[in-house]
Order: C-alpha cells, then sequence, then structure tokens
C-alpha cells in the first residue's frame, strides 16, 4: 500500500473514530433525555393517578352518607389503600424530575387532610346520624381541600410540561450539533478516503479474485479437504467427501470425525488430533475411515495445527487400491516362493537322482577307454564321454536353477579352444542328423582365435539346443553353423553364431517361442564372471527370422535363420 493510501486511511479512520464518538455522546445523550423524558411523564400518570383515587374515595363517602349502606364503602376503601402506594411512587418520580418534588409535600398534606374530612364525615353519619354528617359537610371544609388539591396537581402538571418541553428543546439542539458534526466530519472522511478508495478497491478485487481461485481449487480437489475445529467438528468440507465416503454434506457435518474413522484407528488418529491442537503437523498419517456402504477407505492424511485460528487445516489422499495392491502383492509373492522353493527342491532332487546313474556311466566309459579298443570304438567312446560331459554339465545348470531364479548365476571364465568345443558340438550331434538324412555342417573362419576366454559349458549348451532343435523340425536337407568374427577389441572378441536349415517354416510367433525356450541365457546376460570381471565373457542372443512382414501368423519362407552373438575374452 502506498504512502498516499496508508495516509488517507489514517485520516479517514481517525474522522470516523471522531465522528463515532460524536454519535455515541449524541446518542447517549438522547437516550438520557428519552429516559428523562418518561421518568416525567410517568410522574404525570402519577398525579393523574392520585386524583383520580382520592375523587373514588370522595364518592364514596358520599353514597354512604345518602344510604348508610356499608357497601357504598367499598370505593372509599380501595382508595385509602391505594392512595398511599400513589404517594410512594409520586416519591420516587420526584428523585428524578425536580418539578415534583417542589410541590410534593404540599400535594400529601392535602390528601391527608382530604381523607381525614371524609373520615370524620363517615363516623359522624355511623354515630349521629345524617344530619350531624351534613353539617360538617356544608361548613365546606371538604370541597376547600378538594380544589387546593386539583390546584396543586395542576401546577404540578404545568411544571411537568415545561420540563418536558426544556428537554424536548435541549435533546433537539443536542441532535442539531451532533448531526452538523457528523456531516462535516463525514465529508471530510469522504474527502480523506478519496485518495486510497481506487487502490483499496483494486486490492480487494485482486482479493477476492484470489479466494475465489482457492474456493474453486478446494471444490475441484480430487483430494479430500478440510476444516474443523479443536473438538473435532467439521467446519468445512469439500465434494471429494460425499464421493469417497457415500455421505452427503449435511450428513457428515452434523457428527464428529472420530465417528467416521474404524474403531481401531480411533486412538491413533486422538493422538495426532492432540498433536495437531498444540500446532504440530502430520505428514503420512495412515488411518482408515468408514464408508457409508459399511466398506473401509484407507486415507494418507497431511494436517497442521493452528492455535491462533483454533482450527486445524487438513488433506487425506484415498489409497484403498494401494492398499488392496500390497495385500495382493504379498499374497502372490508368498505363494511365488513357496511355488519356487518346491520348484527348486523338485529340480534339485531330480538332479541328484539322474547324476547317479550319470557318473556310472561316465566312469564305465572311462574304463572302456582304459581298454584295448578299435579306432572307431574309441570314438565312438570319445563322443559318449563328452556327451556325458556335456550331460552333465546340464545337471550342474539344473542345480543352479535355483541360483538363476534369484539372480546370482555366475559364468565361468576359463581358457578353452574353440574349434574343439564347436568340434565336440558337431561329433555329439552328427549322428542324431545321420539318421533323419540331413546334412550337418560346422564353419568357421579363420580369423576366429583358437584359443579364448569364457564358458565353455554354455556355449556348448547354447550351441547344442539350438541346433538340436533345428535338427528335429528339419525333415529333409541340410543344417549349417557358421562362426564369424564380427569384431575384436581390447576387452574381448565379439563372435556370430549363424544357425540356418531347410524346415518347412513356421510363424515368427512360434520361432521366437522356440528361441526363448532354448536361449536361457538371457537371463546369464550381464552375470559377472569369476575373477575376470563383467567385460571378460557375456553372452548375448538374438533371433532373426526371415519371412514376410505383413501378418505374423503366416508362414515363412523355406528354412529358418539364427543368429547367435557371444562376446568373449581372447
Amino acid at each position: 500500500m502506498s504512502k498516499i493510501s496508508k495516509f488517507g486511511v489514517g485520516a479517514s479512520i481517525l474522522i470516523m473514530l471522531l465522528i463515532s464518538l460524536a454519535g455515541y455522546l449524541t446518542t447517549s445523550s438522547m437516550i438520557g433525555t428519552m429516559e428523562e423524558r418518561r421518568q416525567t411523564r410517568i410522574a404525570a400518570e402519577r398525579l393523574a393517578e392520585l386524583l383520580s383515587h382520592v375523587k373514588d374515595a370522595e364518592t364514596g363517602q358520599r353514597g354512604f352518607l345518602l344510604t348508610a349502606h356499608e357497601a357504598y364503602l367499598a370505593p372509599y376503601t380501595a382508595a385509602r389503600h391505594v392512595i398511599e402506594t400513589d404517594l410512594q411512587n409520586l416519591e420516587a418520580a420526584a428523585s428524578t424530575e425536580p418539578a415534583i418534588a417542589l410541590r410534593l409535600a404540599r400535594i400529601r398534606q392535602l390528601t391527608f387532610d382530604k381523607l381525614a374530612e371524609l373520615e370524620l364525615t363517615i363516623g359522624l353519619r355511623r354515630a349521629q346520624g345524617l344530619n350531624a354528617a351534613l353539617q360538617t359537610v356544608e361548613q365546606g371544609q371538604g370541597l376547600v381541600l378538594m380544589n387546593a388539591l386539583r390546584v396543586e396537581i395542576g401546577l404540578a402538571n404545568q411544571d411537568v410540561q415545561r420540563a418536558l418541553d426544556e428537554k424536548d428543546r435541549v435533546s433537539t439542539v443536542r441532535a442539531r450539533t451532533a448531526i452538523l458534526a457528523i456531516l462535516c466530519g463525514g465529508a471530510i472522511g469522504v474527502a480523506a478516503m478519496a485518495a486510497s478508495l481506487s487502490i483499496t478497491r483494486r486490492q480487494m478485487r485482486l482479493r477476492l479474485a484470489a479466494e475465489s481461485e482457492i474456493d474453486r481449487f478446494f471444490t475441484l480437489s480430487l483430494d479430500m479437504l478440510c476444516i474443523t475445529d479443536l473438538e473435532g467438528r467439521f467446519k468445512r468440507i469439500n465434494p471429494a467427501w460425499t464421493r469417497l465416503l457415500g455421505y452427503s454434506m449435511s450428513e457428515l457435518v452434523q457428527h464428529p470425525y472420530l465417528s467416521l474413522v474404524h474403531p481401531d484407528d480411533r486412538a491413533a488418529t486422538t493422538e495426532q488430533a492432540q498433536r495437531l491442537s498444540q500446532g504440530e503437523e502430520t505428514l503420512s498419517f495412515e488411518n482408515r475411515y468408514l464408508h457409508k456402504d459399511g466398506s473401509i477407505r484407507w486415507l494418507v492424511w497431511h494436517a497442521v495445527g493452528s492455535r491462533d485460528t483454533g482450527c486445524i487445516y487438513a488433506a487425506a489422499h484415498d489409497i484403498s487400491e494401494r492398499r488392496q495392491m500390497e495385500v495382493e502383492l504379498r499374497k502372490a509373492i508368498d505363494v511365488a516362493r513357496e511355488a519356487s522353493r518346491a520348484k527348486s527342491q523338485f529340480l534339485t532332487n531330480m538332479s541328484h537322482e539322474i547324476r547317479t546313474p550319470m557318473n556310472g556311466i561316465v566312469g564305465m566309459t572311462e574304463l572302456l577307454l582304459d581298454t584295448k579298443l578299435t579306432t572307431e570304438q574309441r570314438d565312438y567312446l570319445t563322443m559318449i564321454a563328452e556327451s556325458s560331459d556335456a550331460l552333465l554339465d546340464i545337471i550342474n545348470s539344473i542345480l543352479d536353477f535355483s541360483k538363476i531364479e534369484a539372480g546370482i548365476l555366475e559364468l565361468e571364465a576359463r581358457p578353452f579352444d574353440i574349434r574343439e568345443t564347436v568340434g565336440n558340438v558337431a561329433r555329439s550331434l552328427a549322428v542324431r542328423a545321420h539318421r533323419k538324412g540331413l546334412e550337418i555342417a560346422f564353419r568357421m573362419v579363420p580369423e576366429v582365435p583358437s584359443v579364448l576366454v569364457g564358458d565353455a559349458g554354455r556355449l556348448r549348451q547354447v550351441l547344442v539346443n539350438l541346433v538340436g532343435n533345428a535338427i528335429k523340425f528339419t525333415e529333409q536337407g541340410e543344417v549349417v553353423v557358421n562362426v564369424v568374427l564380427e569384431s575384436a577389441q581390447a576387452e574381448g572378441v565379439r563372435l556370430r553364431f549363424d544357425v540356418r536349415d531347410t524346415r518347412c517354416g513356421h510363424t515368427r510367433e512360434q520361432a521366437a517361442r522356440d528361441l526363448r525356450g532354448v536361449l536361457a541365457s538371457r537371463r546369464v546376460h550381464g552375470a559377472p564372471l569369476r575373477g575376470y570381471g563383467p567385460r571378460s565373457c557375456h553372452l548375448h542372443a538374438t533371433g532373426r527370422v526371415d519371412g514376410r512382414r505383413d501378418s505374423a501368423r503366416e508362414p515363412v519362407r523355406q528354412g529358418q535363420h539364427l543368429l547367435v552373438h557371444g562376446r568373449v575374452r581372447a
């Protein structure tokens, strides 16, 4: 706010205070004058009542004198009882009205004298008869007293009227003075306010616009927003409450929010509310609220309390779905762990059972190789021994399956002869291919280094699976494996194993499924090598199926083409 605006506001406030003070004083004076007028009117009414009651007493006295019937004394007796009260009321009025106080003693004396005269004539009528009473009346003493009382009361009424006129005059002067002061002050105040009115009006518009925006956000928020007092009752809530809990706005504000909290969470909620009432802030407090249909909603709260306003400001987000997913996820994890444990146990048992006869086969083969054999027999037995070793490697892989599931399977890093390894694979599969009348060929370019560092068993496993599947699904023709050096760098060499066959062809989905089935080594990708670090040996398997691209379910052209890339340390 500018200095001019501040000065204008300050001056306006000062003038308004002065105007308010003048108005207050004038109003107080007018109220006092009105009270005085009321008391004066009451005093005039008391005077008229006194005169009326004296006349009633006199009327009762005359009736008794003429008839001697006691019934005519009823007005007289009643008037005698009331007149004393009238005099007491006049004394009370005289305490605030000087005009009556000056004549009250004379009016009291005349009233008592008149009552004494009435009592005297009544006594004479009872004791001596009508003539004695009439003689006293004819003397005129009672008439003189009554006339004197009327005169005094009339003079008192005139004094009261003059007092009323004077009070009206004073009240009028004060009112005119106050009105003049208010008008002058108002004119000056308006002039002072004019300098700051535009700025103040603009600031008010901006504030109202900001409040309107806040109200819109409050109304449109998907989260539950509320303002409560420290006793736990809602002061304001947004429509998200009705959408998430099913209650109407009126139903929600009629009850404390604790009645909506799940019984098991009320103690913790009360504790949080007590902390908030001390001005603390709550972050990520979770509790359960009851939906109108009986279901439960999980809410996470962010709230802060204000001791200055005596309110708690809170926002809640519905996390029921997340909670449900967490429960289901925990159940699924437990089921998966149990299934994995049972599967690993089964594989371990089966592997041990298979290893026992395999060890017998390996042992007997080694014994036979130590005997005198023909060259052909030795070749056959050597192939049996190598196949048995490969099968033992597979069994060991099955034993390592639990490690694969846990992601801790490691690849060996040992020197091996790539040509010897590939040749062993070729010899082990040649018999199966020849039985089906297929030609099988393994070709390796001279640039491939002979001795590499890596996991020969894993490489042999991948090649046996790929070439074995090619032989299994190829009815005629050939299966060719080409080994090509793609790159050679300081950290190792990259080889490409190209498996081609002449099968009748099948869909890309079937080919991809076959590839995924035999390339379990993708789980091995990125695992560290024992003793050589992560760059020593990694196998990367990728597949590509030749054929049409317009439909994944169309048969491919004759044959299948699989590519396997292996990076090995030279």
